[in-house]
């Protein structure tokens, strides 16, 4: 249940201004489909596409975004793509 957001990266994510705890915020939901669909044409960002998506049909779009949130997370940690990627 629920919906995949089908784009998360970094351009994606907002720190709340006057936020005394910094909540970060998803955007950008042009992209989102029910999360029991899974939509053939590709809305991610090559950076954050999982491979999958290149090799086969489109999976699971939530397993699709939980990817692109694991490259998030790494580019924020390192303020670098990971290695795979470049």
């Amino acid at each position: 249940s629920g919906f995949a957001h089908r784009n998360l990266k970094l351009e994606s994510l907002y720190i709340h201004p006057n936020d005394p705890n910094e909540k970060i915020i998803i955007g950008d939901f042009s992209n989102a489909c029910p999360a029991n669909e899974n939509p053939q044409q590709l809305a991610e960002s090559l950076y954050y596409m999982a491979p999958e998506l290149l090799a086969s049909p489109p999976l699971n779009s939530q397993a699709q975004d939980i990817w692109s949130l694991g490259i998030t997370f790494y580019c924020l940690m390192t303020r670098t793509y990971p290695s795979f990627v470049e």
